[in-house]
């Protein structure tokens, strides 16, 4: 039985948002194939997770969690220096750590791998890129599914930049992605989830990284089907965000929404009300719960019952990238969708058909409002959108994906 290492951020039990989902997806197409070990960071997660980890990892390394910036490590004058030679960004420099890279250093040469499987070129990924030359004979995989170079590229559309050192700043930032991307043409297979992903990557960095598009799905297919509107669900009007809140665009996303988009709707539909649900939320999230309109819910154990007593799910992102998780949920959950335009890339997701696009607080509440407003509305989109996850993330269709590109590396 071939072997493969995982090079994790975390144990990704239980899985309750996108990344951890993903993570889980290619762990659950894999464990029974493949003789399955794992090195990440200790978050303190517990014995639950732990214990959850060991069903499908026969080793699992932890490493103590004490320098992911610089200022806890102390990189030296050198080290920086060669950072900067090297093309590193920011982002992925300041979550270099020395520590981490000698655990990795220590395994691999300790233990053979015939795979050796990274998540993100910012975090996990770098410390396959750096020792290349000690993994020689080792086949490489990285999956880069949340993509630096679009992130910076949409941050200084979205925010600009003012002055003469921010605005070189954010553009020897972006240049320094482009670069450093370059190095995963040396990386026999890299996945992202979406088409829109590897066509950025190959047009604007090179056409020469070897890219394999694994989407992205839901954990469970035990509520497919099952999740139908119901007339009593339609009067409660209900309009649910499910994100992981840690996470700085969802909770800029939610906040736009709360500020501008949600007076609008509360103007024509009175009782409409919003409920946030998500992984450690920030206080700025919470804040919102001033409003007798918004609930927040943080750190629920299943989201299942949120979304069935929800009427609309919504995408309100203002910038990110790959695809989003919480709309292929909803989907499965057979709820309709209103998504900015960049919320609902990367999911083949047709406007008026599948959701509602909408990128102006305007065009976002009038969006809302239709599906408030029009029960029969609701469930036809609600049913298209259900096909459109069936006939294009499925479980057991992903699973055969990744099955596919570990076997052929």
């Amino acid at each position: 039985m071939k072997k493969i290492l995982f090079v994790l951020q975390d144990i990704p039990f239980p899985a309750k948002h996108g990344s951890r989902m993903r993570t889980w997806s290619i762990i659950n197409a894999l464990y029974k194939e493949y003789d399955l070990s794992v090195i990440c960071w200790d978050f303190k997660q517990g014995e639950s997770a732990l214990s959850e980890a060991q069903k499908y990892f026969k080793n699992i390394w932890i490493v103590p969690r004490k320098s992911l910036h610089y200022k806890t490590e102390k990189l030296s004058i050198f080290q920086r220096f060669l950072n900067f030679a090297q093309y590193k960004p920011w982002e992925i420099a300041k979550a270099y750590s020395q520590i981490f890279d000698k655990y990795f250093q220590t395994i691999t040469a300790r233990f053979h791998f015939d795979i050796i499987f990274a998540r993100y070129v910012a975090y996990q990924g770098q410390y396959l890129l750096n020792n290349k030359s000690l993994l020689r004979g080792t086949k490489l995989i990285i999956d880069i599914d949340d993509i630096g170079p679009i992130l910076t590229e949409r941050n200084i559309e979205i925010r600009g930049t003012s002055g003469f050192y921010d605005k070189n700043r954010q553009k020897i930032n972006l240049f320094f992605y482009r670069q450093y991307y370059k190095k995963l043409t040396s990386i026999n297979s890299c996945l992202v989830c979406s088409d829109l992903d590897r066509h950025f990557i190959h047009e604007k960095i090179s056409k020469k990284i070897n890219l394999s598009v694994v989407p992205n799905t839901v954990c469970s297919n035990s509520f497919q089907g099952k999740n139908i509107i119901k007339k009593n669900i339609f009067e409660n009007k209900v309009i649910l965000f499910c994100a992981n809140l840690s996470y700085k665009l969802n909770a800029d996303a939610i906040i736009w929404f709360a500020k501008f988009v949600l007076p609008k709707i509360k103007q024509k539909c009175k009782n409409a009300k919003l409920h946030v649900v998500g992984w450690s939320p920030p206080d700025e999230v919470k804040a919102l719960t001033q409003s007798t309109a918004i609930s927040v819910y943080a750190n629920v154990p299943d989201v299942s019952e949120y979304y069935r007593n929800s009427l609309i799910a919504i995408a309100p992102l203002l910038s990110g990238g790959g695809s989003r998780i919480k709309l292929i949920e909803a989907m499965s959950f057979m709820r309709p969708i209103v998504a900015t335009a960049i919320g609902a890339e990367g999911l083949d997701l047709e406007n008026n058909k599948h959701c509602f696009i909408a990128d102006t607080p305007v065009d976002f509440a009038k969006a809302c409002i239709a599906l408030l407003s029009n029960y029969n509305l609701a469930v036809s989109m609600s049913e298209s959108a259900y096909r459109h996850f069936r006939e294009n993330f499925n479980r057991n269709q992903i699973k055969r994906k990744i099955q596919e590109v570990f076997s052929s590396v």
